[in-house]
């Protein structure tokens, strides 16, 4: 390995290569690459290191590995010298993390690799994780480190800030910056790259960089981390005042991102794994009270078109297909919604069908795929994904934790899944949520004086347009007592969360439909956009005037400055609604950072515009309240003159902690 130069504070640039994705499915470092200049020569350095790559035992230290059967046949191409790899030991990976733990780091999307050193090496003990906080985190055993407080740059989140609506991706931002070339990264470059790793590496879900050949990976891993050196000194040159502040936020953020997912959430995973069990006995049992089966011998969708649309000749019911529920082939549909018209046609078969879908989805997507997610120390942890959605808004992947189902939406006889969210002997789970912030922000973006009105006076957005569109001439006292408010109450608040995102009138009717019960035509759903728009007519300006401004600039400008650009396949029509979506965003990453500071080691989840903290149970009362605040705080300060609140309530097995 070259000599690594006796200093600190260094500006270094560090890559890993890794056997997986995520480092609670399994994977681990296979191999670290890092550059710096050198401290005498200003000559940019490079390193690549392996330490667990390759499968054959007689050059992994760290014994023999499991290797899956889709792999076995890229494998058996190798060369014997490839058989050789020259992994270093653990104490060469000691050595390198200790002197890594003493400079100042640069990555491309830092959170990922800092996770991945933190994991520690492959069959090393890893049932905890370093969560120092300091400059220089000793290892646990195993070597996991904490490089977080070291880190300085992430070449991704500053791309994202420097040239919005571009790749935030390094070959490709190198290739277009031409700052590569010194090193042969040219136009094609990423192609190459590509077809050189394909044969070898997997699947993209599933990518095995530790089953590269070295003699193959080893240039490539080596030329990110001088890429991600020569990336950084070339952003430098472009920094303003206002580009500083702006990468420093989102840096903020990344480093709270990574504290939330290094702590993760606890899960209950026995009392879930039960309650699967029992959902699979109650899934038989509704699949046997269905009248028809495929070819597995369940009730299947094919099954399901072939016995309610097909002819009675043929053993079907011999409905009319939907015309809006048909494939591109022309085949009919059984989704969600053809069912539910099925069940009021009272269509022998449709609710036991229904039935049997809700448990089958909820055992997939909840009580059999939760526990399944959990890593080797007990808990949940999501990923979120910060540089990757247009809108601002952070979404998440593996573990989709702002999806999380509501009690309602559980089948009758099971525990709800989130009372197995949150168990963490000592602590308690608080969620704050800011209430009612698209509206509300809408209401400052679009200057609407009816619904600020409202809301000053307390009212509530959808009570306000209710009112507004079915009640304009009586006080909204009287209003209430009418037998039908709840029903056009119902519509109104579909309004309010439908018409700013610009749906039409057809998505609309779907949507009243689907939440509400209630079929209408398309003309009266157009009836109640126009009733809203006259309602509300600083809303209908802003759709007009964000729609033009995104035709014209081809983007929006956020509450903070940043801009939302608008790729050319975008529809400008939702403008009004990206602009509010993404002051939401900015105002949520805002209280996420500023809690974090004030609460450190809190914070475990943002599901949409609320934030969940995980609180001994000596501190709930101080902690809540301040988590509270700061929603409120921030809201109030970007958007003034605007109320804001937030509602705090326990969250997950706190929530159900009364009832045990």
């Amino acid at each position: 390995m070259t000599r690594l130069p006796d200093v600190s504070d260094h500006l270094v640039a560090l890559d890993s290569e890794d056997s997986g994705l995520f480092a609670d499915d399994g994977a681990r470092v296979s191999a670290v690459s890092a550059a710096w200049r050198d401290p005498v020569t200003a000559e940019l350095v490079s390193i690549a290191v392996p330490f667990d790559q390759g499968y054959y035992d007689g050059c992994l230290p760290l014994g023999p590995k499991q290797i899956p059967s889709s792999h076995l046949r890229r494998i058996s191409k190798w060369s014997d010298a490839d058989l050789y790899t020259p992994n270093r030991s653990l104490a060469a990976w000691d050595q390198l993390m200790r002197w890594l733990s003493r400079q100042h780091l640069i990555l491309q999307n830092a959170k990922y690799d800092l996770l991945m050193f933190l994991a520690g090496q492959r069959d090393r003990p890893h049932d905890q994780y370093c969560t120092s906080d300091g400059p220089a985190c000793p290892p646990w055993d195993g070597g996991h480190y904490d490089l977080g407080s070291r880190v300085v740059w992430d070449t991704m989140l500053a791309s994202g800030q420097l040239w919005p609506g571009e790749s935030t991706s390094l070959k490709p931002t190198s290739v277009r910056l031409n700052i590569g070339k010194e090193l042969g990264i040219e136009e094609g470059a990423e192609a190459d790259e590509a077809e050189a790793l394909a044969p070898w590496k997997g699947p993209q879900a599933d990518p095995r960089y530790d089953l590269i050949p070295w003699s193959v990976l080893g240039t490539y891993a080596q030329r990110d981390a001088q890429l991600t050196y020569l990336l950084y000194e070339h952003q430098q040159t472009l920094l303003t005042d206002q580009l500083s502040i702006r990468i420093e936020e989102e840096q903020a953020l990344m480093r709270t991102l990574y504290g939330m997912e290094k702590r993760g959430v606890g899960f209950d995973s026995d009392g879930c794994r039960r309650e699967s069990v029992k959902l699979t006995g109650l899934i038989k049992e509704a699949a046997s009270a269905v009248p028809f089966k495929g070819g597995t011998g369940k009730p299947t969708g094919p099954a399901a078109v072939k016995y309610f649309f097909g002819a009675p000749k043929d053993g079907g019911l011999g409905y009319l297909p939907y015309a809006d529920k048909m494939t591109a082939g022309g085949r009919p549909q059984v989704d969600d919604e053809s069912v539910q018209r099925l069940i009021k046609l009272n269509a022998p078969g449709a609710a036991e069908y229904a039935h049997f879908q809700e448990l089958q989805s909820a055992n997939s997507k909840w009580y059999a795929a939760f526990p399944a997610l959990v890593g080797p120390d007990g808990r949940l942890r999501t990923c979120h994904r910060q540089g990757r959605v247009v809108s601002g808004r952070l979404s998440v992947e593996r573990w989709q934790a702002q999806a999380l189902p509501h009690d309602y939406q559980i089948p009758s006889g099971l525990e709800p899944i989130r009372r197995f969210l949150g168990y963490d002997p000592g602590y308690e789970y608080w969620e704050s949520d800011a209430s009612q912030a698209e509206i509300r922000v809408a209401t400052w973006v679009a200057k609407e004086k009816n619904m600020l009105r409202a809301l000053k006076k307390g009212v509530d957005s959808h009570n306000a347009a209710c009112k507004l569109m079915f009640y304009p001439s009586t006080a909204l006292a009287d209003a209430l007592l009418d037998p039908d408010w709840e029903r056009y109450r119902g519509v109104a608040k579909r309004c309010n969360l439908g018409i700013l995102y610009g749906i039409g009138a057809k998505e609309l009717k779907a949507q009243i439909a689907k939440f509400t019960g209630y079929e209408y035509t398309v003309d009266q759903t157009r009836e109640f956009i126009s009733d809203y728009k006259n309602a509300f007519p600083g809303f209908a300006r802003a759709l007009y005037q964000y729609s033009d401004m995104a035709t014209e600039n081809g983007f929006v400008r956020l509450c903070t400055g940043k801009v939302r650009k608008f790729a050319d396949y975008e529809p400008v029509h939702k403008a009004f609604n990206q602009r509010v979506q993404g002051d939401v965003s900015e105002a949520m990453r805002i209280a996420m950072v500023k809690h974090d500071r004030e609460c450190p080691g809190m914070l475990v989840l943002q599901i949409h515009d609320s934030l969940v903290d995980r609180i001994p149970v000596t501190d709930v009362e101080r902690v809540s309240a301040l988590m509270q605040d700061t929603i409120v705080s921030t809201f109030s300060r970007l958007f003034s003159g605007v109320p804001f609140k937030a509602d705090t309530k326990p969250f997950g097995h706190t929530s159900y902690l009364e009832a045990v």
